[in-house]
């Protein structure tokens, strides 16, 4: 099914090049949900009797994509945080993450409460894609106001 591999110290669990997080521990390969958290999906996977969530673009980077020193950081190249396929992802440092957001993508970085540098992105991301300011603001644990804010000083409206 689609050309799983197994993720390297999950036990029972795999992930393929489309970005899709599948258990095995049945003996059946069944493809997982993902929950939503800051605008990415993450999987939560059960080891030792233990829940860990990964965030599935680093463990789609760790799986499939060499990591060159210094880079520590995996951007999507379209700037869309849902879209965890391979060809989408790319190790970069944490200067080329903000320069490819401010210069390629056009976020601007300003002081937002309760949001941080890293989340102005998907929330731009979210908001092109067509969700509400509401289910943003939702999302992050913010104000819609904050959301407003941000989309505004972005022409994101």
């Amino acid at each position: 099914m689609n050309n799983f591999t197994h993720l390297e110290n999950y036990p029972g669990y795999l992930i393929n090049r489309e970005g899709i997080v599948a258990s095995s521990k049945s003996g059946e390969i069944r493809p997982m949900k993902t929950c939503m958290a800051k605008g990415y999906p993450y999987a939560v996977m059960s080891i030792d009797g233990k829940c860990r969530s990964r965030a599935v673009h680093r463990l789609v980077a760790e799986t499939f994509i060499p990591q060159p020193m210094g880079r520590s950081q995996v951007n999507h190249k379209n700037g869309d945080p849902t879209d965890n396929r391979v060809e989408n992802l790319e190790w970069v440092t944490p200067k080329q993450n903000i320069h490819h957001a401010r210069d390629v993508l056009g976020v601007k970085f300003g002081n937002y409460k309760g949001v941080s540098k890293e989340e102005i992105h998907p929330i731009i991301s979210l908001r092109k894609s067509g969700m509400t300011q509401l289910k943003i603001a939702g999302l992050f644990g913010v104000s819609q106001q904050t959301i407003s804010r941000i989309c505004k000083e972005h022409n994101n409206g």
